[in-house]
């Protein structure tokens, strides 16, 4: 009987094989890297709706603190209203009251960064407005220019007034203290410590004059900072605002 040879398999079929597993490795690799992608943008998006979430919140919180501070005022009127015939005039603290949406635009004339020595824009602007009441907010920044001299610092605060009132003599000129500084910033800048001092000179000053002083000292609470000690959280504003019409008795 004839003797069948074995038959050679050939090197084709086994590249292919390989070729064939290599295709199916990457095919797997590449869903699970897309399964993982998918991932993290599922992770990133509800991230996005968290946060969009927690800024629904705040707004909504926002509005309960202001219907809450047109209770406190009585009559029924927002606080929009109540200051319909004012204008907040300073800096980054003032200029809050109508990021936060608590005042109109047209009672609120501030700048970031401003100081008692720049105010010629301003005034112009106010005087466009031409509103019954003033309050003036300013020395966040002046106690820096200033270095902790208070004499100089009234010495600018006297002369913003005298011009405010020169520009706009029928309007009552109000003064807000300025507040205290919290944390890192406080450490940073050693002319925050003595706030309280410049706050009792420009007391002072005020009485000179007879002008109202508006404290806010004992109104504010360390919760009510943002991160940076400095500047004031939304929901502030409004106690703000009800602490100003209180003691003008808008």
């Amino acid at each position: 009987m004839r003797r069948v040879k074995p038959r050679r398999i050939g090197w084709l079929p086994i590249v292919s094989g390989i070729v064939v597993l290599l295709l199916v490795g990457i095919t797997v690799i590449e869903a699970i890297s897309n399964r993982t992608r998918n991932r993290v943008d599922v992770s990133e998006g509800l991230a996005l709706i968290e946060a969009a979430q927690k800024s629904d919140v705040t707004a909504i919180e926002l509005k309960i603190q202001s219907l809450d501070a047109q209770d406190e005022l009585g009559g029924g009127r927002s606080l929009k209203e109540i200051f319909a015939s004012s204008v907040i005039m300073g800096d980054s603290m003032a200029q809050g009251f109508a990021e936060y949406d608590i005042l109109n635009a047209s009672s609120v004339v501030a700048d970031i960064g401003i100081s008692l020595t720049d105010l010629n824009d301003q005034i112009e602007r106010v005087r466009e407005i031409n509103p019954q009441y003033i309050f003036m907010t300013y020395g966040a920044n002046d106690v820096l220019t200033t270095d902790g001299d208070v004499e100089i610092f009234i010495e600018q605060y006297r002369n913003a007034l005298r011009e405010v009132q020169a520009q706009l003599p029928n309007a009552r000129v109000l003064v807000n203290s300025i507040f205290p500084v919290r944390g890192e910033t406080l450490e940073k800048y050693v002319a925050y410590q003595q706030v309280e001092e410049y706050n009792q000179a420009l007391r002072e000053l005020c009485d000179r004059l007879q002008i109202t002083f508006v404290d806010n000292t004992e109104i504010v609470k360390d919760t009510d900072y943002e991160a940076d000690g400095l500047h004031l959280k939304s929901l502030f504003y409004p106690k703000w605002a009800v602490n100003m019409a209180e003691v003008t008795s808008l």
